[in-house]
């Protein structure tokens, strides 16, 4: 089902969700979202070659819903709609971009 909420709300109201204690994850799970709040408040400073390219990451994030289907079983011909950790992931994949605009993981 796709619905009007954008990645970034989906995102931002995970991580919320983790470091509040709501969503329960485990220790490395934790520590990467620490680090990507600590980069984000990084971003804008000398000697961290990163930027977060929202626009990106929103695109990638909607290319799910809007392009791929589940193909058997009760959600067959359904869109495939990102849980919160999976749009995270793409999030931070695809979002992340070094100076010369280039994703950062690849």
């Amino acid at each position: 089902m796709i619905t009007n909420v954008t990645a970034k709300d989906k995102v931002e109201s995970y991580i919320a969700g983790v470091l509040d204690g709501t969503i329960v994850v485990g220790k490395w799970i934790r520590l990467a979202i620490e680090r990507y709040q600590r980069e984000l408040s990084r971003q804008d400073s000398e000697g961290f070659p990163f930027h977060l390219d929202e626009d990106a990451a929103e695109k990638a994030c909607r290319f799910f819903p809007k392009v791929l289907r589940h193909s058997k079983g009760e959600w067959a011909g359904q869109p495939f709609d990102l849980e919160p950790w999976q749009a995270f992931i793409i999030w931070k994949l695809f979002g992340w971009k070094r100076e010369n605009d280039k994703r950062r993981f690849r």
